[in-house]
C-alpha cells in the first residue's frame, strides 16, 4: 500500500482543462500483441492428445465446431485415417492443452483472422471470436444494434457470461449506462458512457495489429469532458487502477475502498498527480483523499440532491415517500413493448410453472405483448410475441438494462422500496428494514452472484447507507 499522493504541483488549484493539458499525452494504442491462431474443429471425433500420436493418452474430447488456439506446430508429419497432416499443440476454451491433428481443424486464416464471411460455413463464429479477440482489439460494428450503428469503430475489452456478452469501448459517446455487475475490474469509469455490449454477429475485427491502451483512452476522454467535471459536479466514485507497470501508479490507499460506489460532489480541482492523471477532492470523504477524474462517473441527477432523495429545511419531504403494497412482486421496468431475453423458470415458490416445450426459446429475445398477472404460485408473468407461453417476470432480462431477475433495474435508478414477501418460508428480512419501506432510494449496487437463498436478485441502496440487501422483485420505479 502507498499513500494517496498529489503530483509535483502539490496543492495547486487549477481549471480541469489546464490540468489535463499539463498531463503527458500518451499514445492510445500499444505495441502489437501477437494475434492468436484460432481454428475450428471440423472432425466429429477429434481428441486432444498428450503427445504427437493418435495412440497417446486422451486429454480431452472435442466437439465439431469447438474453437482452439494453436500454440505450436509439431516437427513431424503423420497420417491419420488415411489423411496426411501435422500435429499441432493447442489450447481449448476450457484451458486444456494437448496435441491435435491438423486435418481435424480449419486451415489457418488468411491474413491472420477470420471474418463472418470468410469463416468456413457451418461453424460457429461466436466460438471463434471468443478466443480470437485480444483485449484492446480494434473492432467494427457489422450491423446496427440498439445504440450502435453499423460501421462504428471501437475497442474490445472482454467477454462476460451475459447477453449480450461482448464488451466494447466505442469511439463515440453513446450515453450508455452499462450494468454495474457487467463491468470488469480495470475499466476507468469515465469510459462507461462509451461502453456497449453486443453479440458476436455484430462484431468484426478490423485487422489492425496494435491494441488499445485503455489508460490512455481514459486520459484522452477526461480531456474531452473536462468542463463537465467542474466544482459542484455530482459524481460516483470509482477505484483507481495502475496506469503503468508500476503498481504504485494506481495512486490508491486501502482506506478509499469504503467510498467506492458512493455519490459525491467535487469540491476542489487539483493539478495532475505524479503520473499525469487529473485529480480532485470531494465532499464524501471530507476532502481527505484525492480522486482521479478518470475513475469517476458523472451522475445524471441535478445538483442539490444527495443520497438519492431531496432535502429541504424540514428534512426528507413527503414527496419522497409513497404508498406501496408490502410483500408484493412488482413488474419493475417491464412493460408492454419491452424487449426481453427469455429465461428458464426456477422453482423458488415450490412450482416452476414450466413446460419443456419452452426450453428452445430460452435465451431468445422477444417483445412483451401482455402483462399477464400472477400464476398459481404467485409469480407475475408476461406473454410475448411469437408464442403463447406464460413467462415469469423474475426470470426475464430487460435488454440493455440490469440483468436477469433485476426487473430492468440498474445502478443509479431511483426506486420505491417495498417489503419482502415469504418465498418457501424465507422473507430475507429484518425489522430494521421496516423504517425504509415506501422510501425513495437510489440503487448503488446490484449484488453479485445468483441472488439470495430463493434466487431473488438483490440490490443495495443509498438511503440506508448500503446496510441492507433489498429484493429487486419488491422495488417499484420512483417516477
Amino acid at each position: 500500500m502507498h499513500s494517496n499522493r498529489l503530483g509535483r504541483r502539490f496543492g495547486a488549484v487549477v481549471a480541469m482543462a489546464a490540468a489535463v493539458a499539463a498531463a503527458p499525452l500518451f499514445a492510445q494504442v500499444k505495441a502489437a500483441v501477437p494475434r492468436p491462431d484460432v481454428r475450428i474443429v471440423t472432425a466429429e471425433d477429434a481428441r486432444l492428445r498428450s503427445a504427437e500420436s493418435a495412440t497417446s493418452r486422451q486429454v480431452a474430447k472435442l466437439e465439431q465446431g469447438d474453437a482452439v488456439v494453436v500454440l505450436e506446430t509439431g516437427k513431424k508429419t503423420d497420417k491419420v485415417g488415411g489423411v496426411s497432416g501435422t500435429w499441432l499443440r493447442a489450447r481449448t476454451a476450457a484451458e486444456a492443452e494437448g496435441w491435435l491433428f491438423s486435418a481435424w481443424l480449419t486451415p489457418a486464416a488468411k491474413g491472420g483472422f477470420y471474418t463472418q464471411a470468410t469463416l468456413p460455413s457451418g461453424y460457429g463464429y461466436d466460438a471463434y471470436l471468443a478466443l480470437a479477440l485480444r483485449r484492446g482489439e480494434r473492432v467494427r460494428a457489422a450491423e446496427d444494434f440498439e445504440k450502435v450503428s453499423a460501421g462504428e469503430l471501437g475497442w474490445f475489452f472482454s467477454k462476460i457470461d451475459s447477453d449480450p456478452p461482448y464488451m466494447v469501448v466505442w469511439d463515440r459517446d453513446l450515453e450508455a449506462t452499462p450494468a454495474e455487475f457487467a463491468l470488469e475490474e480495470g475499466v476507468p469509469r469515465i469510459l462507461e458512457d462509451r461502453i456497449y455490449f453486443v453479440f458476436a454477429e455484430q462484431l468484426e475485427m478490423t485487422g489492425e495489429t496494435a491494441t488499445a491502451d485503455f489508460a490512455a483512452l481514459a486520459l484522452a476522454w477526461t480531456k474531452t469532458r473536462a468542463a463537465e467535471f467542474d466544482i459542484g459536479a455530482r459524481v460516483t466514485l470509482g477505484r483507481h487502477y495502475a496506469v503503468s507497470e508500476d503498481e504504485a501508479s494506481s495512486n490508491w490507499a486501502e482506506e478509499m475502498e469504503a467510498f467506492v460506489g458512493q455519490g459525491a460532489e467535487i469540491t476542489e480541482l487539483l493539478g495532475p498527480d505524479e503520473w499525469g492523471r487529473p485529480i480532485a477532492r470531494v465532499d464524501a470523504d471530507g476532502g481527505e483523499w484525492v480522486w482521479r477524474v478518470e475513475n469517476m462517473r458523472l451522475d445524471a441527477g441535478e445538483g442539490g440532491e444527495e443520497g438519492g432523495y431531496a432535502e429541504d429545511e424540514g428534512g426528507i419531504g413527503l414527496d419522497d415517500f409513497a404508498e406501496v403494497a408490502q410483500g408484493e412482486e412488482s413488474y419493475g421496468l417491464l412493460k408492454i413493448g419491452s424487449l426481453v431475453v427469455l429465461g428458464r423458470h426456477d422453482d423458488s415458490g415450490g412450482d416452476a410453472n414450466w413446460n419443456e416445450d419452452m426450453a428452445p426459446l430460452v435465451g431468445k429475445r422477444a417483445k412483451i405483448v401482455e402483462l399477464a398477472g400472477s400464476d398459481d404460485a404467485g409469480f407475475l408473468g408476461v406473454r410475448v410475441e411469437g408464442n403463447d407461453w406464460f413467462w415469469r417476470a423474475r426470470n426475464l432480462s430487460l435488454v440493455g438494462r440490469g440483468r436477469a431477475g433485476s426487473y430492468g433495474f440498474k445502478v443509479g435508478d431511483e426506486v420505491i422500496l417495498g417489503r419482502h414477501r415469504a418465498l418457501n418460508g424465507d422473507e430475507n428480512w429484518t425489522e430494521e428494514m421496516d423504517a425504509y419501506v415506501g422510501m425513495r432510494a437510489k440503487i448503488i449496487e446490484l449484488v453479485a452472484g445468483s441472488g439470495d437463498a430463493v434466487g431473488c436478485v438483490l440490490v443495495r441502496v443509498d438511503v440506508d447507507g448500503g446496510d441492507w440487501a433489498w429484493r429487486a422483485e419488491n422495488l417499484k420505479p420512483a417516477d
